[in-house]
Parts: C-alpha cells; sequence; structure tokens
C-alpha cells in the first residue's frame, strides 16, 4: 500500500505543478480576471473528482468518505507548495505563478476556495468552490466516493 501512496502522491504533485506553471501570471482585476479565478476554480474541482478516482484505482476503497476527504485536502494543499528551486525560476522568468486555490474542510474563510464534505450516508462529497461570494459556491459538485 506504501508504494501506490509514493506513486499517487508525486502524480498528484506533477499535475498541480504543471497547472500552476501554465498559469496567467496577470492579477485578477477585472471581469476578465473573475473569468479566469472561475475557471481556475473549475479546474480545482476537477482535480479533486480526478484524485478521488486515482484514489479508488490505487485500492483505497476502504476509505470513508470522511477519510478521503481529509487526506485529498491534505494532499491537495501540499502539492501546491512550491519548492525553493521553483520560486528561484519563476523569478529568473520574471513571471509571478498564480495563487493557489486552497482546499478547506469546513466553511470558506476567504475568496476562491474549495470545500469539500463528507457524506457518510450518501457515500458521497460534495464539492464546493467559493469565489467572491461566501454565502454560497459558485459551483456545487457531487462525487460518489468508495465505490471504484
Amino acid at each position: 500500500m506504501k508504494m501506490k501512496l509514493k506513486v499517487f502522491i508525486p502524480a498528484v504533485i506533477v499535475t498541480l505543478f504543471i497547472c500552476t506553471a501554465c498559469g496567467n501570471s496577470a492579477q485578477p482585476n477585472s471581469k476578465k480576471g473573475s473569468s479566469l479565478k472561475k475557471r481556475e476554480l473549475e479546474e480545482a474541482i476537477f482535480y479533486v473528482e480526478t484524485n478521488l478516482e486515482s484514489l479508488g484505482e490505487a485500492g483505497y476503497v476502504q476509505w470513508t468518505p470522511t477519510t478521503a476527504v481529509a487526506n485529498l485536502a491534505e494532499t491537495m494543499n501540499a502539492a501546491q507548495i512550491l519548492l525553493p528551486e521553483e520560486e528561484q525560476q519563476y523569478r529568473q522568468a520574471g513571471i509571478r505563478p498564480k495563487e493557489a486555490i486552497p482546499y478547506l474542510l469546513e466553511k470558506p474563510t476567504d475568496s476562491w476556495q474549495v470545500v469539500s464534505i463528507a457524506d457518510e450516508a450518501q457515500q458521497k462529497i460534495r464539492v464546493e468552490g467559493y469565489g467572491k461570494d461566501l454565502s454560497q459556491p459558485l459551483i456545487v459538485k457531487e462525487i460518489p466516493c468508495c465505490q471504484f
């Protein structure tokens, strides 16, 4: 099982790094910037779905939705942290990497965040993407968990 985790975590890190590296270096400050952030939010939710599928394929079908959400949030947040060498490469190229979208287990604390909520009764994970308005998610996706 450790071998599967050793393969899974680097795959997540590489995927997020590539997506971060391809991000727009412009600061979102207009309607165009908001649509860019919404697209990034959609990508972040897609990564949740993709990584849940990977967990199932790697043999983690015994995880409950609560366990899957906790491990997924921790992994996704860690994968977005740039290494010092990566930060230096961005600075040398004159590019500012896009801001990471935090993955949370509870209510959003700031704009542009993803919240994952475990539903043990339905064996699903509800993923909510929040924009500037924290009272209502922009994107909601329910993903079956532990049934892959």
